[in-house]
C-alpha cells in the first residue's frame, strides 16, 4: 500500500498541532495513526485525510481491524479506490507519467474539452499565487447562496500563515490577457475577481479545498477555465495526484464535471469505533452540528447559536443521557426486582424503586455530568431536584395528553417527544439553576 497527501507534509503536521492538539503516533501501521490525547485519529483529522493507492478490500480490512485492536476510540479517514460503503466520495486525477501540459487535454472528456476550448474565448485575466484580496468576499457570496456557513477570515489567515507557498490560489479577474505578473497584456491591473481555486500542494499532491466563482460569468466557462488552469499548473509543477476534494455520492452536476477532466472516484472511508460514549457522543455532535448549519440555512441565527452552545456542551449532555438512561434502568430493574423476587405489592415497589433511582441520579447529575464537587448545600439542591422531578412529571403527562388527544399521534411516539421535551428543559434548569458546573469541559 502507498500513502500520499498532505497528512505526510511537515507543515501539515505543525498545524494541526499548533492549531489542535493532534500530533502524530509512533508506530508501525501503514496507516498514519493521531491522538489529541483523548483519542485517536487514523488517516487524518479534518479535511486532511490519507489517499491510499495500491490497497485491496481484504488488506484494508485488516489494517483497519489492527488498529481498531490497538487503540481505542478511533476515528477513521482515509480515501481508497474502492468503495468500503461510505456516502463521501472525492475525485482525484491521476497525472503520473504527464509531463507535457499542452497534452492535458488529452485527459478530457469531448464535452468539457469544447467548454474550455469556449472558456478561452473570453477576455479573462489569470493571476497564479497567494489568494488574492477579494478572495474572502467570493468565497462568502457562494458561501451564502449554497447556504452553507462560511468559515471566518480568521480561519483563512491562520491556514495561509501555516501553509505559506504551499497555499496556491488559480485566481481569475475580468480584462484582457494576462501578462506574466498577472496584469493585463497592456499593462494595467486586473478588473472584477470572478473566480478562484484555492489550493494546497505538497511535492506530489494537491488539493482543491474550494472553488467559488461568480454565477453571472457560469455561461462564460469559468469554472472549466479554472479546473483547466489547475491541471495545467500541477502537471508543470510535477504533481502526480490532483484531488477535486470530498463531495456526497448523489451531487450529480459536481462528480460529472469532475469526470469530465478525467478524475476517478475515489471513497472516503469515515467511521468510528470504540466505547459506547464515545460513540454516542460522536453521534451527538455530529447531530448537533447538522442541526445548527440547517438553522443556518433557513436564516434563524438566534436559534444556530444556541444550537452552536449545545454543541460545546456536547460532552456535558452524552453525560446528561448516560446518568438519566442509567436512572431509568434502575427505575425499572428494581420495580421488577422487588415486584416478582421480594413479593412486594407493585406499588411499593415503585415507591421505593422511584427513591432509589431518584438517588442515583441525582449523584450521577451532581458528580459527573455536571462535574459539581461541593457538597455544602447540597440537601437544598435535592429539593430543588425533586421539585423538578415532579413538575417533569406533570408536563410530561400533559404533553402527552395534548399530543395523543388533540394532535391524534400514536401515545408512544407522543411518550417519546414529551420525554425529548422535558430532558431538553430539564438540562438547563440543572446547568444554570441547581448545579454549579466547572468553567472547563473534560472528556467522559
Amino acid at each position: 500500500m502507498k500513502i500520499t497527501g498532505l497528512i505526510k507534509e511537515q507543515k501539515t503536521l505543525e498545524y494541526l498541532k499548533n492549531s489542535y492538539g493532534v500530533v502524530p503516533v509512533k508506530g508501525d501501521s501503514l496507516i498514519p495513526i493521531f491522538t489529541d490525547g483523548k483519542e485517536y485519529f487514523a488517516g487524518g483529522f479534518k479535511w486532511f485525510y490519507s489517499l491510499a493507492f495500491q490497497f485491496d478490500s481484504a488488506g484494508f480490512k485488516s489494517a483497519i481491524d489492527s488498529i481498531k485492536r490497538k487503540y481505542k476510540d478511533v476515528s477513521f479517514n482515509i480515501s481508497l479506490p474502492f468503495d468500503p460503503g461510505t456516502r463521501m466520495i472525492n475525485y482525484v486525477l491521476d497525472l503520473k507519467g504527464i509531463t507535457d501540459s499542452g497534452k492535458r487535454s488529452d485527459l478530457y472528456e469531448g464535452k468539457t474539452r469544447n467548454l474550455v476550448r469556449k472558456s478561452y474565448k473570453n477576455s479573462f485575466t489569470l493571476k497564479i499565487g497567494q489568494p488574492p484580496k477579494d478572495f474572502y468576499i467570493l468565497y462568502s457570496a457562494s458561501m451564502n447562496r449554497l447556504k452553507s456557513k462560511p468559515r471566518s477570515r480568521e480561519w483563512f489567515a491562520g491556514l495561509e500563515k501555516a501553509f505559506g507557498e504551499s497555499v496556491v490560489a488559480i485566481s481569475l479577474f475580468t480584462g484582457g490577457e494576462s501578462s506574466n505578473d498577472g496584469s493585463n497584456a497592456n499593462g494595467s491591473k486586473p478588473g472584477k475577481l470572478i473566480g478562484v481555486n484555492y489550493c494546497l500542494v505538497s511535492s506530489e499532491y494537491a488539493l482543491l479545498m474550494f472553488n467559488v466563482s461568480d454565477p453571472s460569468y457560469w455561461d462564460h466557462a469559468v469554472n472549466d477555465r479554472l479546473y483547466d488552469e489547475l491541471v495545467k499548473w500541477s502537471i508543470e509543477h510535477k504533481v502526480r495526484s490532483l484531488d477535486f476534494g470530498p463531495s456526497t455520492a448523489n451531487d450529480d452536476s459536481h462528480n460529472h464535471f469532475k469526470e469530465g477532466f478525467g478524475a476517478k472516484r475515489f471513497y472516503i472511508f469515515n467511521a468510528k469505533s470504540g466505547s459506547l460514549s464515545y460513540r454516542l457522543r460522536s453521534f451527538m455532535s455530529t447531530k448537533i452540528h447538522n442541526l445548527g448549519l440547517r438553522l443556518h440555512k433557513l436564516g434563524l441565527p438566534r436559534l444556530e447559536r444556541a444550537v452552536g452552545n449545545l454543541y460545546s456542551h456536547r460532552q456535558m449532555i452524552v453525560r446528561y443521557i448516560i446518568s438519566g438512561g442509567t436512572a431509568a434502568a434502575v427505575d425499572i430493574g428494581l420495580l421488577y426486582a422487588f415486584t416478582r423476587f421480594a413479593g412486594l405489592w407493585y406499588l411499593a415497589s415503585a415507591v421505593i424503586a422511584f427513591i432509589i433511582a431518584f438517588g442515583v441520579s441525582f449523584f450521577l447529575q451532581k458528580f459527573w455530568t455536571f462535574r459539581d464537587r461541593a457538597t455544602e448545600g447540597m440537601h437544598r439542591q435535592a429539593g430543588k431536584y425533586l421539585g423538578v422531578s415532579v413538575f417533569n412529571l406533570f408536563v410530561n403527562t400533559l404533553l402527552v395528553y395534548l399530543f395523543t388527544d388533540y394532535l391524534n399521534l400514536w401515545y408512544v411516539f407522543s411518550q417519546v417527544i414529551a420525554a425529548g421535551l422535558v430532558a431538553l428543559g430539564s438540562f438547563f434548569v440543572y446547568k444554570y439553576w441547581i448545579f454549579r458546573t466547572r468553567p472547563a469541559e473534560s472528556t467522559i
